[in-house]
């Protein structure tokens, strides 16, 4: 994805759904401040007395997964459960003794008609209570949860009989007979066995859009209402984990078609961040109630964007988005194209001076340094990489560890 994209696609979309232009360029800001942290480009680290602070690390070249297993993190998110199901869906036919989970659509009397499916082995029945305020997922569509569709496939599978082996003597006599047909006896249970790997490693995929990102988005949302840590960083966290949503679309084949469902995305989001709402499990304005200020910056957008897809003067791309975006920063807050456009190491400066940090690196001043757009934003950058890694641990990845810190846990909280 491109870096420029991440700071004027934001502040474009920003402004479009009605964020102030200082408040929509601050954001801005920080979704971009992650592609300038990368292992290539990492600010040195600073120092207050004996404390070290050692700023996040957002991408690593070195390694398919990078330092800390920041890659994951950042530049590609894992899908988890969509990777999981559609995995599952191309790994083994259906089959009678798979457990199976309704889905329910939208309704208000979800909680009065949903009941687990009933599912046969044989001659046995498996059935499974639940708790529907525990074990359904509501904000999702009334889907049971992962902790409970576990136990019920687990259930299912208990009395699976096991496909009794031919004896050595009968694949003797047939191997003699049709040496070209000889068949292989394998244990079901084995293959299961066999198959969680490769259905472990596929929830590492990652998908744009993908409904765990919008959990990531909505992670944000619904915090910063009760969790006086979110409080303080809730706009840099949002914006360090837009610039992980757009990079979803990272992987896709024609970046200019992904840049484009990128950025309407990214007006959806910030819409839901402003009226305080989470972003639903998949889609975003229904067909043909797209507000018309979206529309037209997205059509703007996409000329922007193919007209400079081969490179030709590249070295107007930067100014034709600052262009783009001063078009809709208000009248009574016009600001000129300079004001507008990027400044690569902005945060990082304001921060060195806020903090009287001098040639040593030495921070002089540590409240006004813990008040910089910088700090916070490598604030909100930790969290989300300890909120990753408890995502890794419930989906059974424990073994990728996604966190980072600033340092002394005391000194820079």
């Amino acid at each position: 994805m491109d870096p420029l994209f991440h700071y004027y696609g934001t502040y474009l979309a920003a402004l479009t759904v009605g964020m102030q232009a200082q408040c929509a360029q601050e954001l801005a800001y920080y979704t971009h401040c992650a592609t300038r942290q990368t292992t290539s480009n990492m600010p040195r680290a600073l120092f207050y007395k004996d404390y070290r602070f050692t700023p996040i690390v957002t991408a690593d070249a070195q390694s398919e997964l990078g330092e800390h297993y920041c890659n994951l993190a950042f530049q590609s998110l894992p899908a988890f459960n969509d990777a999981e199901s559609r995995t599952e869906n191309v790994a083994r036919k259906p089959r009678m003794s798979d457990s199976v989970i309704h889905e329910v659509g939208d309704s208000t009397q979800l909680m009065k008609y949903h009941k687990p499916t009933v599912v046969c082995q044989g001659s046995n029945i498996t059935r499974c209570y639940y708790n529907p305020l525990t074990d359904i997922d509501w904000q999702h569509g009334g889907e049971f949860k992962r902790h409970f569709s576990e136990r019920l496939h687990k259930k299912a599978f208990q009395f699976e009989p096991v496909v009794p082996l031919q004896s050595e003597q009968v694949d003797a006599q047939r191997a003699a007979k049709h040496p070209e047909c000889q068949v292989e006896h394998v244990n079901l249970s084995q293959v299961r066995i066999s198959q969680e790997p490769t259905i472990q490693i596929a929830k590492l995929n990652c998908i744009s859009d993908s409904a765990f990102a919008r959990k990531m988005l909505n992670d944000v949302i619904y915090k910063r209402h009760y969790d006086a840590h979110i409080k303080r960083i809730s706009l840099p966290l949002f914006g360090c984990r837009l610039y992980v949503y757009q990079n979803t679309w990272r992987g896709l084949e024609a970046p200019v078609e992904a840049q484009v469902s990128a950025f309407r995305a990214t007006c959806y989001a910030l819409q839901s961040w402003l009226n305080k709402v989470p972003l639903k499990h998949a889609g975003n304005w229904p067909v043909g109630n797209l507000p018309d200020a979206v529309a037209k910056a997205i059509t703007q957008v996409e000329s922007l964007l193919y007209s400079h897809q081969y490179g030709e003067h590249r070295h107007r791309y930067g100014d034709d988005w600052a262009r783009l975006v001063a078009q809709y920063v208000p009248n009574e807050q016009a600001a000129s194209v300079y004001g507008v456009a990027l400044r690569q190491d902005h945060l990082y400066e304001q921060a060195l001076i806020a903090g009287k940090v001098n040639h040593l690196k030495l921070i002089g001043d540590l409240t006004e340094f813990k008040r910089s757009a910088w700090f916070l934003f490598n604030k909100a950058a930790e969290y989300h990489c300890d909120w990753l890694a408890r995502q890794f641990c419930h989906h059974e990845l424990s073994a990728f560890n996604t966190r980072q810190t600033l340092g002394n846990l005391d000194m820079w909280r």
